[in-house]
């Protein structure tokens, strides 16, 4: 978070924990969201628009819900599958 807010990026992060939020606003993310409160995407982007970059840390049906946030050409990074498969992943999501 720290060195891609330091790289001049706009940080958004997604967590359970509306404790980690704050301190992921407190060092510099621009906002986030509760991913156990309804409509979470929607309120994702209302706030941030569409994304870039995404890196996620826990696959399942969240990451689903955050590849249609993608922008044409986005990057996305997953380093985790705690929350198991991408339900319906489509890839034309990443390219338009």
């Amino acid at each position: 978070l720290q060195f891609a807010v330091a790289a001049g990026a706009e940080v958004f992060v997604t967590s359970g924990s509306d404790d980690k939020i704050g301190r992921a606003v407190a060092l510099g993310a621009r906002g986030g969201v509760n991913y156990r409160s309804e409509g979470w995407d929607k309120l994702l982007k209302k706030e941030a628009g569409g994304f870039d970059v995404i890196i996620d840390g826990a696959g399942g049906p969240g990451l689903a819900l955050l590849l249609k946030l993608c922008k044409p050409a986005a990057r996305v990074g997953s380093y985790g599958g705690t929350l198991g498969k991408v339900p319906d992943f489509s890839p034309q999501l990443l390219f338009w």
